[in-house]
């Protein structure tokens, strides 16, 4: 049997003599920390493809300035940015938390 009341979810559960409840809070999760997580992944991911990706180039080449690390530094921000964004569009939802558990008994 299972009842739920204001994101408080109890759980009763009979089974040949022995009976278990337990009790669970529905927490939502943090879309900040997941933006977070996905901001420290995605500027990593970004760095290292960036540095791998880029070239070093000669004095006056380029109007840009050029080589790995600024590669690294270009990469990292645009990695940040795409994973703040994806940490924040999937770092949503309820997790269940168990706040009491009556064990087996009979």
């Amino acid at each position: 049997m299972k009842v739920s009341i204001c994101g408080v979810v109890a759980t009763s559960l009979a089974w040949r003599g022995t009976k278990s409840t337990q009790v669970y809070e529905l927490r939502r999760k943090s879309r900040k920390r997941s933006a977070l997580i996905g901001t420290a992944i995605g500027a990593g991911a970004g760095a290292i493809l960036g540095a791998a990706g880029s070239s070093s180039c000669g004095q006056g080449e380029n109007l840009f300035p050029c080589g790995r690390g600024f590669g690294a530094a270009v990469g990292a921000v645009a990695g940040a940015a795409v994973g703040a964004l994806t940490g924040a569009l999937l770092g949503g939802g309820q997790k269940k938390v168990l706040i009491y558990d009556g064990g087996a008994r009979k």
